[in-house]
């Protein structure tokens, strides 16, 4: 290679090539190894986040049930006209069960508002109940009074007539 007049130009142009091949092809492999790196890091933690939201939904879904059955129970004790004691049980039995779950971030305030609802509907439909009842019993008390003031006055007028027919009027 003795006849190439500018061969150590040439050489540093191949290096030069070589050079900026080599940084071109690292930056591109580093480029992708990060392209790949960020989006797994980021994929965990939405994997993460999807199965927090899972299983809040499936708490929810607990929730649901136990206030949907609790509904129910408020309708058979409607139904029923009065309280019955196992109806009582499992209608407390189903409040405690919506109150001991957390419904995390996502439904957590509305479940216990829908909880404190449930809660006041209950009581709330309890003591319409016993005032429908007492409701009764002063409608009975009511028929009994007006009988008994018949009665008395019945009970009046045979001693006026009583008195009348003997003479013993009043003096």
């Amino acid at each position: 290679m003795k006849n190439i007049l500018n061969s150590k130009e040439r050489n540093n142009a191949f290096v030069i090539y070589l050079l900026s091949f080599v940084i071109t092809v690292a930056i591109i492999v580093t480029a992708v190894y990060f392209n790949s790196l960020i989006p797994n890091a980021e994929n965990a933690h939405l994997r993460e986040r999807i199965g927090d939201y899972e299983n809040q939904v499936f708490i929810q879904q607990k929730f649901v049930e136990a206030m949907v059955e609790s509904k129910a129970l408020n309708d058979s004790l409607q139904i029923l006209g009065h309280v019955h004691p196992l109806i009582e049980r499992n209608l407390t039995e189903n409040l405690r069960n919506m109150d001991l779950q957390e419904g995390g971030e996502l439904y957590g305030v509305i479940n216990k508002d829908i909880f404190n609802f449930m809660y006041d509907y209950t009581v709330l439909n309890k003591k319409l109940i016993n005032l429908h009842e007492e409701l009764q019993d002063i409608e009975s008390l009511k028929d009994e009074l007006s009988r008994a003031k018949q009665e008395l006055e019945e009970a009046n007028r045979s001693l006026d007539a009583y008195r009348n027919s003997s003479n013993l009027g009043p003096k």
